[in-house]
Protein backbone atom coordinates (compact mmCIF):
# COMPACT_ATOMS: atom_id res chain seq x y z
CA UNK A 1 0.00 0.00 0.00
CA UNK A 2 2.97 2.39 0.53
CA UNK A 3 4.39 2.12 -2.29
CA UNK A 4 1.07 3.26 -4.52
CA UNK A 5 0.29 5.96 -2.18
CA UNK A 6 4.53 7.02 -2.56
CA UNK A 7 3.46 9.30 -6.07
CA UNK A 8 -0.08 10.45 -4.89
CA UNK A 9 -0.18 14.06 -5.07
CA UNK A 10 2.52 14.75 -8.11
CA UNK A 11 1.11 15.85 -11.18
CA UNK A 12 1.09 12.33 -13.61
CA UNK A 13 2.46 14.83 -16.61
CA UNK A 14 5.03 16.93 -15.33
CA UNK A 15 8.56 15.99 -16.06
CA UNK A 16 9.91 17.74 -13.26
CA UNK A 17 7.98 15.63 -10.28
CA UNK A 18 10.72 13.32 -8.84
CA UNK A 19 10.55 9.48 -9.30
CA UNK A 20 9.36 9.20 -12.39
CA UNK A 21 7.54 6.06 -12.83
CA UNK A 22 9.03 3.19 -14.02
CA UNK A 23 12.39 5.43 -15.29
CA UNK A 24 16.11 4.70 -13.98
CA UNK A 25 17.54 7.76 -12.53
CA UNK A 26 19.61 8.67 -15.86
CA UNK A 27 16.42 9.11 -17.53
CA UNK A 28 14.86 10.90 -15.25
CA UNK A 29 17.85 13.29 -15.11
CA UNK A 30 17.54 13.55 -19.14
CA UNK A 31 13.88 14.73 -19.26
CA UNK A 32 14.21 17.16 -16.60
CA UNK A 33 17.24 18.45 -18.63
CA UNK A 34 15.14 18.43 -21.82
CA UNK A 35 12.31 20.10 -20.61
CA UNK A 36 14.15 22.66 -18.62
CA UNK A 37 16.10 23.55 -22.29
CA UNK A 38 12.68 23.15 -23.50
CA UNK A 39 11.41 25.82 -21.33
CA UNK A 40 14.78 28.01 -21.61
CA UNK A 41 14.84 28.23 -25.45
CA UNK A 42 11.57 30.56 -25.91
CA UNK A 43 12.98 32.58 -22.86
CA UNK A 44 16.47 33.05 -23.74
CA UNK A 45 15.40 33.58 -27.98
CA UNK A 46 12.97 36.34 -26.39
CA UNK A 47 14.96 38.37 -24.40
CA UNK A 48 18.31 38.02 -27.33
CA UNK A 49 15.94 39.43 -29.65
CA UNK A 50 15.05 42.25 -27.50
CA UNK A 51 18.82 42.62 -26.61
CA UNK A 52 19.64 42.02 -30.28
CA UNK A 53 17.51 45.02 -30.90
CA UNK A 54 18.51 47.24 -28.55
CA UNK A 55 22.36 46.93 -29.36
CA UNK A 56 21.69 47.29 -32.88
CA UNK A 57 20.11 50.55 -32.35
CA UNK A 58 22.78 52.08 -30.16
CA UNK A 59 25.16 50.41 -32.96
CA UNK A 60 23.17 52.53 -35.96
CA UNK A 61 23.13 55.88 -33.21
CA UNK A 62 26.88 56.09 -33.77
CA UNK A 63 27.65 57.87 -36.57
CA UNK A 64 30.23 54.59 -38.06
CA UNK A 65 28.15 51.79 -37.13
CA UNK A 66 29.44 49.04 -39.40
CA UNK A 67 32.85 48.46 -36.66
CA UNK A 68 30.55 48.44 -33.76
CA UNK A 69 27.80 45.49 -35.90
CA UNK A 70 29.77 42.35 -35.13
CA UNK A 71 31.31 43.18 -31.55
CA UNK A 72 28.24 43.97 -30.45
CA UNK A 73 26.61 40.78 -31.99
CA UNK A 74 29.28 38.59 -30.72
CA UNK A 75 27.95 40.57 -27.50
CA UNK A 76 24.44 39.70 -27.80
CA UNK A 77 25.06 36.25 -28.21
CA UNK A 78 27.30 35.69 -25.27
CA UNK A 79 25.03 36.96 -23.44
CA UNK A 80 21.89 35.28 -24.82
CA UNK A 81 23.91 32.09 -24.56
CA UNK A 82 24.49 32.35 -20.72
CA UNK A 83 21.21 33.27 -19.84
CA UNK A 84 20.11 30.34 -21.42
CA UNK A 85 22.45 27.24 -19.45
CA UNK A 86 20.97 30.16 -16.39
CA UNK A 87 17.02 29.89 -16.75
CA UNK A 88 17.56 26.05 -17.61
CA UNK A 89 19.81 24.90 -14.58
CA UNK A 90 17.30 27.28 -12.22
CA UNK A 91 14.28 25.47 -14.01
CA UNK A 92 16.02 21.82 -14.14
CA UNK A 93 17.10 22.00 -10.45
CA UNK A 94 19.42 19.30 -9.38
CA UNK A 95 21.25 18.55 -12.76
CA UNK A 96 22.64 21.57 -13.52
CA UNK A 97 25.17 21.24 -15.97
CA UNK A 98 22.81 18.38 -17.80
CA UNK A 99 20.56 21.18 -18.03
CA UNK A 100 22.83 23.81 -19.63
CA UNK A 101 24.35 21.15 -21.69
CA UNK A 102 21.06 20.68 -23.40
CA UNK A 103 19.59 24.31 -23.24
CA UNK A 104 22.98 25.13 -25.12
CA UNK A 105 22.53 22.46 -27.43
CA UNK A 106 18.78 23.10 -28.34
CA UNK A 107 19.72 27.34 -28.21
CA UNK A 108 22.46 26.45 -30.85
CA UNK A 109 20.17 23.86 -32.61
CA UNK A 110 17.47 27.34 -32.96
CA UNK A 111 20.49 29.14 -33.75
CA UNK A 112 21.08 26.84 -36.99
CA UNK A 113 17.83 26.35 -38.04
CA UNK A 114 17.00 30.19 -37.86
CA UNK A 115 20.03 30.63 -40.19
CA UNK A 116 18.81 28.46 -42.53
CA UNK A 117 15.98 30.79 -43.35
CA UNK A 118 17.77 33.19 -44.54
CA UNK A 119 19.80 33.88 -48.08
CA UNK A 120 23.43 33.92 -48.79
CA UNK A 121 24.12 37.49 -47.34
CA UNK A 122 22.10 37.44 -44.49
CA UNK A 123 23.36 33.77 -43.41
CA UNK A 124 26.94 35.74 -43.83
CA UNK A 125 26.25 38.51 -41.67
CA UNK A 126 24.40 36.06 -38.83
CA UNK A 127 27.63 34.25 -38.78
CA UNK A 128 29.53 37.17 -38.64
CA UNK A 129 31.20 36.23 -41.95
CA UNK A 130 32.31 33.18 -40.88
CA UNK A 131 32.76 29.93 -42.71
CA UNK A 132 32.30 26.10 -42.15
CA UNK A 133 34.82 25.74 -39.58
CA UNK A 134 34.65 28.97 -38.02
CA UNK A 135 30.98 28.89 -37.84
CA UNK A 136 30.92 25.50 -36.02
CA UNK A 137 32.90 26.93 -32.96
CA UNK A 138 30.75 29.39 -32.69
CA UNK A 139 27.80 27.13 -32.07
CA UNK A 140 30.34 25.31 -29.67
CA UNK A 141 30.55 28.19 -28.32
CA UNK A 142 26.64 28.71 -27.51
CA UNK A 143 26.61 25.23 -25.70
CA UNK A 144 30.13 26.14 -23.42
CA UNK A 145 29.01 29.36 -22.68
CA UNK A 146 25.26 28.01 -21.82
CA UNK A 147 27.64 25.53 -19.54
CA UNK A 148 29.13 28.42 -18.08
CA UNK A 149 25.73 30.14 -17.02
CA UNK A 150 24.38 27.30 -15.59
CA UNK A 151 27.46 27.03 -13.43
CA UNK A 152 26.78 30.38 -12.21
CA UNK A 153 23.21 29.73 -11.82
CA UNK A 154 24.78 26.35 -9.67
CA UNK A 155 27.11 28.89 -7.73
CA UNK A 156 23.97 31.50 -6.83
CA UNK A 157 22.12 28.94 -5.37
CA UNK A 158 24.77 27.30 -3.28
CA UNK A 159 26.00 30.62 -2.30
CA UNK A 160 22.11 31.23 -1.11
CA UNK A 161 21.95 28.22 0.60
CA UNK A 162 24.84 28.10 2.68
CA UNK A 163 24.10 31.77 3.71
CA UNK A 164 23.38 31.99 7.40
CA UNK A 165 20.13 33.07 8.47
CA UNK A 166 20.04 36.42 10.58
CA UNK A 167 17.48 36.00 13.21
CA UNK A 168 16.04 39.58 15.10
CA UNK A 169 14.94 39.77 18.56
CA UNK A 170 12.15 41.64 19.03
CA UNK A 171 12.27 44.19 21.40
Amino acid sequence: MHEQNKHRGKRDGDPFASGAHGASEEESALKIAFFAGLFALPVSLGIGLALLLALSFAAYSNPDPDKLIAPLGITALILTSVLCGFVSARRGGRAAALCGLMGGGLFALALFAISLCFGDEARAALTLGATGGVSLLLHAGVVALALVGATLSNALKNAKESKPKHRYRAG
